[in-house]
C-alpha cells in the first residue's frame, strides 16, 4: 500500500500570492497572514494532484520529497501542427521485427507512467510489462492455451466469430494474440476505483503516442484484456494484485511496416449547440 502524502510549504519563501489556494481541489488551502497553510481538518480530503507544487511561482511547495530546485523544470512542448500528425499517421503494427526495444526507450517509457491522468487523481494503477524472451515465451503459450479451450468449448466461435480466417495460421504456430510484439504492456486498475474502466485505458493512451514519437509501433489488445480476465494462471503469471482487473493491453516494438500516408477515414458524427 503506497503511503499518501501531503505537500508542505515553506513559509520563508511564500509570497502570498494565493495560486495554490485557487488551484487546489480539495479547497484545503487557506492564506493566514499572507502566508499558505494547509486546514488541518480538510488534509485528510487530498487527492495528491501535485497542483500547488506545480503552480507555486516562488516555490514555496514540496511535495512527495520534492522541492521546486530538485524536481522536474518546465520545457518545451510539440506545436499543434506536430501533434496533429502524430495522431493523423498513428497506425495499428500487426508485423514487428524480431528485435528487443533498447532498455534506454524502455526506460523512458517507464519513467512516464506515475504521470498518466486518471479519474479523481487515483494513481493506483498497476503495470505488468512483458519483454524478456522467456517472458513472451510463457505469455505465447498461455495464449495458446486459451484459445484451444476456446476452440473446445466452442466459446471461440461465438465470441470471436472473425477468428476462423486466421484458424490455419493459429495451427501453424503463428502469434496471433501478441503478434511477436517484442513488449507487452498490461494495465490494471483496483475494482473500487472511481474510473476503473477507463484509467488503464487513458494511461496506454499517454504511452502509445510517446512510443510513437520514440519510432515505435503499436497495437491495442482486447484479446489479452479478455484473456486475463478467462485465465487465473494468466493473472497469476501477470502478478495482478488481489482486487485489480486488467483494464488494457499495449502490443510495442520495431515496426516491420512502413505506411506512407496517412489514412482518409469517413467523416464522424458531430453535433454542435
Amino acid at each position: 500500500m503506497k503511503t499518501k502524502t501531503i505537500p508542505s510549504f515553506n513559509r520563508a519563501v511564500c509570497n502570498g500570492c494565493g495560486a495554490c489556494v485557487r488551484t487546489c481541489p480539495a479547497k484545503m488551502i487557506e492564506l493566514k497572514q499572507l502566508k499558505a497553510v494547509l486546514i488541518q481538518s480538510r488534509i485528510s480530503s487530498c487527492i495528491q494532484c501535485g497542483h500547488c507544487f506545480a503552480i507555486c511561482p516562488a516555490g514555496a511547495v514540496s511535495f512527495n520529497g520534492y522541492t521546486a530546485e530538485n524536481g522536474l523544470k518546465k520545457g518545451p512542448v510539440p506545436d499543434p501542427e506536430f501533434l496533429m500528425n502524430m495522431i493523423r499517421q498513428r497506425r495499428s503494427i500487426r508485423f514487428y521485427k524480431n528485435t528487443p526495444i533498447q532498455e534506454e526507450s524502455l526506460s523512458k517509457l517507464k519513467a512516464l507512467l506515475p504521470y498518466m491522468p486518471t479519474g479523481c487523481n487515483d494513481h493506483r494503477l498497476h503495470f505488468t510489462i512483458i519483454h524478456t524472451p522467456d517472458s513472451l515465451e510463457a505469455l505465447h503459450r498461455e495464449s495458446r492455451k486459451i484459445v484451444r479451450f476456446l476452440q473446445k468449448t466452442c466459446l471461440l466461435k461465438l465470441l470471436f466469430p472473425s477468428f476462423r480466417k486466421y484458424e490455419k495460421d493459429f495451427e501453424k504456430g503463428a502469434d496471433l494474440i501478441f503478434r511477436n510484439a517484442a513488449c507487452v504492456l498490461f494495465a490494471s486498475s483496483p475494482a473500487n476505483a472511481p474510473c476503473r474502466n477507463a484509467d488503464p485505458w487513458i494511461a496506454l493512451s499517454y504511452l502509445d503516442l510517446q512510443a510513437q514519437s520514440m519510432g515505435l509501433g503499436s497495437c491495442w489488445c482486447g484479446f489479452g484484456v479478455y484473456a486475463a480476465k478467462w485465465s487465473r494462471s494468466l493473472r497469476k503469471m501477470l502478478e495482478i494484485p488481489p482486487g485489480y482487473r486488467v483494464g488494457a493491453v499495449l502490443l510495442l516494438g520495431t515496426p516491420d511496416e512502413i505506411f506512407c500516408r496517412p489514412t482518409m477515414p469517413m467523416p464522424v458524427d458531430i453535433i454542435e449547440k
